[in-house]
């Protein structure tokens, strides 16, 4: 019958409560959700906002005390998610990737200390940090971007 696509799509909606506890699962892994074209569909149409501030802003990995780490926090929509956050230059080019695929809560901060991929430190200039998370479970995929200046 015609009733299996209409409960599948259902069960992915993002506006059931999620202050139910059965609504999550222990699996923050995007294998541990099941496959399907309607999750694809539903996840790229539901892009829900979360938020990430960055503070000092800009701030000056020069090894003087002061401001040599700039404090990453983000806020996502969901009780767990898988997080990516990455760093662009101004010209688009992934200069670090300070979290690859990494099961967060709801809310989380960390220090990057102006580094890129090998270690170096990033010359002075505007970079954008991407952040990207997603919980396959419950059809949310979020994303937002902050520029952040760096000055030696």
């Amino acid at each position: 019958g015609g009733h299996g696509r209409g409960f599948s799509l259902e069960r992915v909606r993002p506006d059931m409560p999620a202050q139910d506890p059965g609504n999550w699962g222990g699996s923050v892994s995007p294998d541990g959700c099941t496959p399907g074209r309607a999750n694809s569909i539903h996840l790229s149409a539901v892009p829900s906002p979360g938020r990430l501030t960055l503070t000092p802003n800009p701030f000056t990995p020069d090894g003087d005390g002061r401001h040599d780490r700039c404090l990453l926090r983000f806020e996502l929509p969901v009780a767990r998610a898988t997080a990516r956050v990455t760093v662009f230059d101004v010209a688009g080019r992934p200069r670090a990737v300070l979290m690859d695929n990494a099961a967060v809560a709801s809310e989380g901060e960390f220090l990057w200390d102006g580094r890129d991929g090998g270690g170096e430190l990033l010359p002075s200039g505007l970079y954008v940090v991407h952040l990207e998370a997603i919980n396959s479970r419950a059809g949310v995929f979020v994303s937002d971007k902050t520029a952040v200046g760096i000055v030696r």
